[in-house]
């Protein structure tokens, strides 16, 4: 599948013999060598089609390494407090209920234990 792009040098078609310069826009396929899929460059999209291109859809995002992620909604430091102490009362009452069962631990554990569920549950 080829597509019509920005070409990025100068260049000559080598069915027509059109010339271009970086810049201009192009369909350019790249192909196998295969007369089922030959490679095609030309600034002509009647030249580029009657030679077997074919063009598809060309997203400069994803051909330059880029992608397709979509970050998570940015939140504001109120929400994100309003989390961390959602967070954090669930961690408290987790560490009562591990105490109810182990018995006490000493207060670097808790807090050990309390920051670790906290950060586990809330991903600031």
């Amino acid at each position: 599948m080829g597509s019509k792009m920005e070409s990025m040098y100068n260049g000559k078609c080598e069915k027509c013999g059109k010339t271009w310069v970086k810049g201009n826009p192009i369909f350019y396929q790249k192909g196998d060598g295969t007369d089922a899929n030959p490679k095609l460059i030309c600034t002509d999209e009647s030249c580029f089609k009657m030679n077997g291109g074919t063009i598809s859809e060309f997203n400069p995002a994803l051909k330059k390494g880029g992608s397709t992620f979509q970050a998570r909604p940015v939140k504001n430091i109120e929400q994100k407090i309003t989390e961390i102490d959602v967070a954090y009362a669930h961690a408290l009452g987790m560490l009562k209920d591990f105490q109810s069962k182990v018995g006490t631990i000493s207060p670097s554990e808790s807090a050990i234990f309390v920051e670790s569920l906290t950060r586990t549950t809330i991903q600031v």
